[in-house]
Parts: C-alpha cells; sequence; structure tokens
C-alpha cells in the first residue's frame, strides 16, 4: 500500500477518508491533498 501524507505545509495529515488532487507539481503530477484540506 502507497503511504501518502498531506502536502500542505500546515496540515501534513497521513489518514484522511478521500485523497483530493491539489496543484501541478515540477514532476507532472499533482499535490496530494487530505479531504479537509483539498
Amino acid at each position: 500500500m502507497e503511504s501518502r501524507a498531506c502536502m500542505n505545509s500546515r496540515c501534513g495529515t497521513t489518514t484522511t477518508s478521500r485523497w483530493r488532487p491539489g496543484w501541478p507539481l515540477r514532476t507532472g503530477g499533482v499535490a496530494n491533498l487530505c479531504d479537509t484540506c483539498g
């Protein structure tokens, strides 16, 4: 299973009911945001 952490610097949670896409990354992907931050 992939481990994730919210990419919001003020949050950083690793558990959420739903992951949401955030801002585009230079690598071509998108930032992972928790349900609260996204």
